[in-house]
């Protein structure tokens, strides 16, 4: 500290550090305005055809569930745990994180990654392998109201520092970045969604506990007869345009006006499976 007040460098340092933080913010701010640009025109054009899509989708509601299961088969939870992320993804406090864990090779990445980009989801950020704490920290801050996925994320999620940076973003209250005496050097509020992808949980039980309670949790177990099915079906399978274009007009639309409510018949039907599942798991499941 002395040879650098002696140089004449210790505010240079402190100047230079507060030019890069400033920059930093100008192009994430830059980077949202330029995304909420392009969200608008997205929307812009489908607006009109609200009822259209609708009445399409519900017209059409066995071909598009038979489509998002022969998109990713005995996968077919991770396509929809997504559609819901990017659907849920603009509007209310209440997020739809996710998280798929299972082996390599199942299709985890082809129910996530692949198909944000299928979709054109505009905000969407993707990370791959692992990252460091501080770099996780700096990458939520610069996208705080995007969709970001980590894939092939168990290195980062075994991380006792990452998963404390992690499990504030998923509460969606402030998120911090601590000195090693436990001062607050840097902070932000994250209102974006989340999905990671792991082959393995590297951490304990009651470390992961509190990811549940935010999260999708997605436990993908195949035996080797269904991984022998997705492997034909790869040889198969066409992608049905008319309804993947259908269901990425339905996210644009869910995504600037919310979710639609649902009716009583609905939420009935939804509780009772609700309540069969929870008869079915160990009180840790639930």
């Amino acid at each position: 500290k002395a040879w650098l007040k002696d140089k004449g460098k210790a505010i240079d340092l402190r100047t230079e550090l507060l030019k890069e933080k400033e920059l930093g913010g100008k192009l994430a701010e830059d980077m949202r305005k330029k995304i909420k640009a392009k969200e608008k025109e997205q929307y812009r054009k489908v607006e009109k055809r609200k009822d259209e899509i609708n009445t399409y989708i519900k017209d059409n509601k066995e071909k598009v569930m038979q489509e998002i299961s022969d998109y990713n088969p005995h996968c077919e939870n991770i396509t929809y745990a997504t559609v819901f992320a990017c659907m849920n993804g603009n509007i209310g406090k209440q997020k739809t994180h996710v998280i798929n864990k299972g082996k390599q090779g199942i299709g985890k990445s082809r129910g996530t990654t692949e198909l944000i980009g299928n979709l054109d989801i505009s905000d969407a950020v993707v990370i791959a392998g692992y990252v460091t704490p501080k770099r996780l920290f700096e990458t939520l801050k610069e996208n705080q109201n995007s969709l970001i996925v980590l894939d092939e994320s168990e290195a980062t999620l075994g991380n006792p520092q990452a998963l404390f940076v992690l499990r504030s973003a998923l509460y969606g209250g402030r998120v911090q970045w601590l000195s090693s005496r436990g001062d607050v050097l840097d902070t932000f509020t994250f209102s974006g969604t989340l999905i990671a992808n792991l082959n393995h949980l590297g951490m304990s039980e009651s470390e992961s506990a509190p990811l549940y309670d935010r999260t999708l949790f997605n436990d993908c177990m195949l035996d080797n007869k269904q991984i022998v099915e997705k492997i034909r079906s790869t040889k198969t399978y066409k992608l049905d345009k008319e309804v993947w274009a259908a269901l990425k007009d339905k996210i644009t639309l869910a995504r600037h006006n919310g979710l639609e409510k649902l009716n009583d018949r609905e939420q009935n039907k939804i509780m009772d499976h609700i309540e069969v599942l929870a008869g079915n798991t160990s009180a840790y499941a639930k």
